[in-house]
């Protein structure tokens, strides 16, 4: 990976995330210094399964949190081109945290403003229409629906009769 392979970076406070992608695959770094104390962090990569679809219009590559389901949360991953906006709705009713979407790319990262086992990534279209809204702390490959491409081949989750439309990704 190079720095032109940089799809997007957020930084809050003490934590920063920032998420690389190329023909291959992803690579996504965390970095967390707590009060200017010691470091640490999380590091995720995989070579792309799928890599011009998306399950939707989102996908969650990374997701950390300060506790189980809930506290501060860093989160990267893909969207389609129809997001122009993603948020993540803390599930408390009240909150909310914007995401920084760039070629293709989302990142985000909350502080202060804990999240609930609740919390919500919703997208929007360019005209403020909610496209998706799908639960944070459920595993990334999990999925309610199959996702399928226009010729009808199964991309993400188990096949069955309530297949939605794959979305296709690009940087």
């Amino acid at each position: 990976m190079t720095l032109d392979d940089l799809a997007v970076a957020v930084e809050r406070d003490d934590r920063a995330m920032v998420l690389f992608m190329s023909d291959t695959g992803y690579l996504i770094c965390e970095v967390i210094r707590p009060g200017g104390g010691e470091p640490g962090g999380a590091l995720s990569h995989e070579r792309w399964s799928r890599p011009d679809w998306l399950p939707g219009p989102v996908q969650r590559l990374l997701l950390t949190s300060s506790e189980s389901e809930g506290g501060d949360v860093t989160v990267g991953g893909r969207v389609s081109a129809r997001v122009h906006r993603l948020v993540l709705d803390h599930g408390d009713g009240r909150t909310t945290t914007t995401a920084r979407i760039s070629r293709g790319a989302f990142g985000l990262v909350t502080h202060a403003a804990p999240v609930t086992w609740r919390a919500e990534l919703v997208s929007y279209d360019a005209a403020g229409g909610e496209l998706d809204r799908r639960r944070l702390f459920r595993p990334s490959d999990w999925f309610d629906h199959c996702y399928a491409t226009p010729s009808g081949e199964v991309v993400y989750g188990p096949a069955g009769a309530d297949c939605r439309p794959a979305e296709r990704w690009a940087r």
